[in-house]
């Protein structure tokens, strides 16, 4: 720019806290040209770059909408070096174009001598740097970045890494064709270093939540079964391997007692569960005491015996279900049983498995 005309280049590492800066600066009155913004502006439908862009990556990225999904974009060049130079080639010419014409737009502002902002997250290693009379660099403190990053864009612990790493390769070479010193080289990837290592340790605390979890919810299910069958070996001497197959009655009675009362994602009934739960157990039992009147009360301590005769039950009731349903049915959870209770950040207790932790611990109490 000339002088008198000043612009200012906004900028700094991925999650720094840029947008926060450049809403204090809206809020005193100065224009901010956000290249992000602009950025997707080029990849709505009509744009140049929206064609170019399913040519290189495939509808796969599309909406439903045939919109671009930005995430899913996101997450291919995030973790695909290529990927992501290839869509900076299409994309970079058409967001240059806009920011100039938004640099126009405020001709009346700059020969004022008041400063024009532009907020980008490439602003270094792109044509602008050479443009802006003063680059502001904002910074933040590592686990502050970590935060926002997994908080405000909902990446997983993985995701974020990816990004990290995009993030540190494009600013090394940067720094390198820059001639920068190597002592700067050593601290910023030490930086990068410090930051990955606390994401890989909270991914692995997360992980190792989340299978301690799943081991109990699991775990739960099996007691319930290994109640009824030690309860049928122990009182009848008998082996009962239709005993699944009675759970599998209990689930269909709840899923008949679902339709009989409409419920559905998109119209919830959430008392049908009230009624469900009662009507499993009692078909359940019905179909258990049919079973024992006509097969198992001949097998009273003949394990063997009534181990092989159960089996056959249990694979006649699977084939009678099959030609009744078919294989693809679903129950759907009542709202309450959806979602799930973060007691970390990353760390979520679905509420269903919480709900069968319960059920199997006032079963054994």
């Amino acid at each position: 720019m000339e002088a008198g005309h000043p612009l200012v280049g906004l900028t700094g590492g991925i999650a720094c806290g840029k947008s926060t800066v450049a809403a204090y600066l809206r809020e005193k009155g100065y224009p901010v040209i956000n290249a992000d913004r602009v950025g997707h502006i080029v990849l709505n439908p009509g744009q140049l770059a929206y064609d170019q862009i399913l040519e290189s990556f495939g509808d796969s990225i599309l909406t439903e909408n045939k919109e671009i999904n930005r995430k899913v974009l996101g997450n291919i060049i995030f973790n695909d070096g290529k990927a992501r130079e290839q869509l900076n080639q299409i994309t970079h010419p058409p967001i240059a174009q806009l920011i100039e014409e938004r640099l126009l737009d405020l001709t009346s502002f700059l020969d004022s001598g008041k400063p024009v902002f532009l907020e980008a997250a490439l602003l270094i290693e792109s044509q602008w740097r050479s443009r802006c009379d003063q680059i502001w660099v904002v910074t933040a403190p590592r686990d502050q970045i970590l935060q926002r990053l997994q908080l405000r864009n909902g990446l997983t612990a993985e995701q974020a890494l990816a990004r990290i790493d995009s993030f540190e390769t494009e600013v090394t070479n940067v720094l390198e064709r820059s001639g920068s010193s190597t002592a700067k080289l050593k601290e910023f990837k030490k930086s990068i270093s410090s930051v990955r290592k606390k994401i890989e340790g909270h991914k692995n605390k997360v992980e190792w939540s989340g299978n301690l979890f799943r081991g109990l919810s699991y775990g739960s299910v099996l007691i319930l079964m290994a109640l009824g069958l030690a309860i049928t070996f122990g009182l009848m001497g008998v082996i009962n391997m239709a005993h699944g197959e009675l759970m599998m009655i209990g689930a269909y009675t709840t899923y008949e007692v679902q339709l009989m009362f409409g419920h559905s994602p998109g119209n919830p009934v959430d008392h049908y569960y009230l009624f469900a739960l009662p009507m499993a157990f009692c078909a359940a039992a019905i179909v258990g005491l049919i079973i024992e009147g006509l097969v198992v009360r001949h097998l009273y301590n003949r394990p063997l015996e009534s181990l092989l005769a159960t089996w056959g039950v249990g694979l006649f009731l699977i084939q009678v279900i099959r030609i009744i349903y078919g294989d693809n049915i679903g129950v759907n959870s009542p709202t309450w049983a959806r979602g799930g209770f973060e007691i970390s950040q990353d760390i979520v207790l679905p509420y269903a498995r919480l709900y069968l932790l319960g059920l199997s611990i006032l079963c054994v109490c």
